[in-house]
């Protein structure tokens, strides 16, 4: 028994450890936290390093989640974490004047403050995990500045030598090109290429006095300077300050939307921010001008702060940009490159970026802890407007942490967004495969009837209605008013696809195949639920005139399905069309009415399903096989149906082998040779013959009293 155990333990340890170690992170005041989940206790050493610190783990070192360690902190204390190869212990590189406390939080979970400032006098985590001392750690060449000569010795400046020759010099001929160096020179051109895309090498023209020529030689308009920092940052690190194409970052300072507004009362500030906007002969203010311009849009007044700039044309620098954020709070469409690629941003730049793009996938770069940090710092009324158009995007993007994240910002600046929050939690449920409960949380804002009901209402109705599921017929009133109420706004598409789409699935299909013209978008939802929720008369009025292109094949093939249930072939042979549906019976069926059956037996082959049966059957019997739809019938269990099958084709010796009916005593007549009466006369035959035929007829007589031929 011990020894089974033994075995037992040795085969469950590897996959007990086979689930990484998720480590999180978080930013506070004056220290940066790390926690380490293990889930059950361990034997942890922590100690000093050259670059930083190290988490060792008695035994063997499990794997580490690395991936969302930088969501929400930046690099100002942690400058990069990574598992050694060679020992598997847990690297810290810091990157500020900075120490680490390490405790355990309870067994199975280490948490790692790096804090601000120098570290507690003896601390035993300051000294290296072989027992190293900080004297040893401290005790680096660092490189001091030299002491300046008195006089400085004249160097050779050929800048100089350049700008101030004395005479003419010869013209440089070119060198004759040597093939071997040819590699290097591309090389050469390629590293300097790259070197000036990346800001590291400048191309200018140096700058020449009065009447001195410019140097001929290329090598005198190339400077070279500092690259971007890559101590202590992974391979793949993107610099904040570029965009996801190259292109600098706006600066924050651009987008300080908190600061173009205060608390107090919007009728308290209007007529401040709004003040000497003309000064002397109707002349422009520019400072005015700025300051009401970003007034406008703190308050989240998108078409007023247009309307603004459009009264004052002055050319401002940020005119293109103020633009651009009035059209994403106004919610918008419109194409702008002043914010295009900076979603890979740190600062603001990145959430206005991921608001403009026209459509978001799940493999585009973002850097989500950038937009939520930005979004947490935009003001109560920003983040209540903007909030769920920013939630859906992250769901769009397959990102439902971010999501919540953005939820969380909005309830705890103000407890009473809790409709606008239940907004959120509704999308997120339904995105993440909960529907139900998307539709409850739906229902209770507009039972709530607060100022997000008629949203909640209109969401409501299209998750529905994508859903197949009817709606209330008393919803489409309220509907029509909300539709009246957002018209000629950018609500009023969102209300008019939410009204088709009530009135198709409460009933009224018609209704809403009319009023198509408003939300052409809504039509294979439309079809798709006169396929499901219409009754046979509504399909009969509707599909069979006209055949939709927008349905869905999905759709289409329901209502051929339909069709041929009520005897319209035609009308189900055009909604079925001429290629397969994806549903192996139906187009089986559609091949019968087309009267193909063979394609029908393709279809079916190797599909012993029971429903298939009948269509085999119907299939076989087409081709005029009495003998095989005679077996099919009688694998069905229908043992008069396979007989009449053997009758209709005049198989009297099969029938007759089959078991005793009353189809047998004619087929045993008609299938026995008429009798030989080889030493009677010509009465006793005819005498015979007679009797032969009374017994034929007789046994037709018994089979047609009992069952009648089909």
């Amino acid at each position: 028994m011990k020894w089974f155990l033994a075995v037992l333990l040795f085969c469950l340890a590897p996959v007990a450890g086979a689930a990484p170690v998720t480590v999180t992170s978080g930013e506070h005041q004056g220290f940066t936290r790390l926690v380490f989940d293990y889930g059950t206790p361990v034997d942890w050493r922590f100690g000093r390093t050259d670059d930083g610190y190290e988490l060792a783990l008695g035994g063997t070192s499990p794997a580490y989640d690395l991936r969302g360690v930088f969501r929400l902190i930046g690099r100002s204390r942690l400058a990069a974490i990574w598992a050694d190869p060679g020992s598997g212990n847990l690297r810290i590189g810091i990157a500020c004047a900075c120490h680490a406390i390490p405790f355990e939080f309870r067994p199975g979970i280490v948490v790692v403050d790096l804090r601000d400032g120098a570290p507690p006098a003896g601390s035993s985590f300051e000294t290296a995990l072989d027992g190293g001392s900080p004297d040893r750690l401290a005790a680096r060449d660092h490189p001091r500045p030299r002491p300046r000569p008195a006089e400085r010795p004249a160097g050779y400046d050929w800048l100089d030598l350049a700008r101030n020759e004395p005479a003419p010099r010869a013209p440089i001929l070119p060198l004759p090109v040597d093939p071997g160096l040819e590699p290097l020179r591309d090389l050469l051109l390629q590293q300097m290429g790259r070197g000036a895309a990346q800001g590291v090498v400048r191309m200018e023209q140096p700058p020449a006095g009065p009447g001195q020529p410019l140097p001929d030689f290329p090598s005198a308009q190339v400077r070279i300077g500092g690259g971007p920092p890559s101590a202590l940052e992974p391979a793949d690190a993107l610099h904040g300050d570029l965009g996801a194409e190259g292109a600098a970052c706006i600066a924050p300072d651009r987008l300080e939307f908190s600061a173009w507004a205060d608390d107090r009362p919007v009728h308290e500030q209007w007529a401040e921010a709004m003040a000497g906007l003309s000064t002397e002969f109707d002349r422009t203010d520019p400072v005015a001008l700025t300051r009401a311009t970003r007034f406008l849009l703190a308050l989240g007044f998108g078409a007023e702060a247009r309307q603004l700039l459009r009264a004052f044309p002055e050319d401002l620098p940020d005119r293109a940009l103020w633009e651009a954020l009035a059209r994403i709070l106004d919610d918008e469409p419109g194409t702008t490159t002043v914010l295009a690629g900076q979603t890979a941003c740190d600062g603001p730049a990145a959430m206005w970026s991921f608001l403009a793009e026209d459509k978001v996938t799940p493999d585009g770069f973002r850097r989500a802890d950038a937009i939520l940090l930005a979004f947490s710092a935009l003001p109560l009324r920003l983040r209540v407007l903007l909030g769920p158009r920013l939630a859906e995007r992250f769901i769009a993007a397959g990102d439902a942490e971010s999501a919540r994240a953005i939820r969380d910002a909005i309830l705890r600046a103000d407890p009473r967004t809790e409709g606008t929050t239940a907004l959120i939690d509704a999308e997120i449920s339904h995105e993440t495969g909960d529907p139900a409960a998307a539709e409850a949380m739906l229902q209770s804002v507009v039972d709530a009837g607060g100022p997000e009901s008629i949203d909640a209402l209109m969401r409501l109705v299209v998750l529905r209605a994508g859903r197949g599921l009817p709606v209330d017929p008393a919803l489409v009133p309220v509907l029509e008013a909300a539709v009246q109420e957002r018209h000629g706004t950018t609500a009023e598409p969102q209300a008019q696809a939410a009204l088709v789409l009530a009135r198709a699935a409460s009933g009224d299909p018609a209704g809403a195949l009319a009023s198509l013209p408003s939300a052409p978008e809504t039509a294979p939802a439309v079809w798709a639920l006169l396929a499901g929720l219409g009754s046979d008369r509504q399909v009969l009025e509707l599909a069979v005139p006209q055949v939709a292109d927008p349905a869905a094949p999905g759709t289409r093939a329901i209502l051929a399905r339909r069709l041929l249930d009520l005897g319209m072939r035609d009308a189900a042979l055009a909604w079925g069309g001429a290629g397969p549906t994806g549903d192996v019976l139906l187009d089986a069926r559609l091949d019968l009415a087309r009267d193909d059956p063979r394609s029908a037996l393709r279809g079916l082959a190797g599909d012993r399903d029971a429903a298939a049966l009948p269509l085999r059957i119907a299939a076989t019997a087409a081709l005029g096989d009495h003998a095989g739809e005679a077996r099919l019938l009688d694998e069905s269990g229908d043992q008069t149906g396979a007989a009449r099958a053997l009758a209709r084709g005049a198989l009297w010796p099969e029938l007759a082998a089959g078991p005793e009916s009353a189809w047998q005593a004619v087929a045993r007549d008609l299938s026995a040779p008429a009798g030989e009466v080889s030493d009677a006369g010509d009465l006793a035959r005819a005498a015979a013959l007679v009797d032969a035929v009374a017994g034929s007829r007789s046994a037709i007589s018994t089979l047609l009293a009992e069952t009648a031929l089909p």
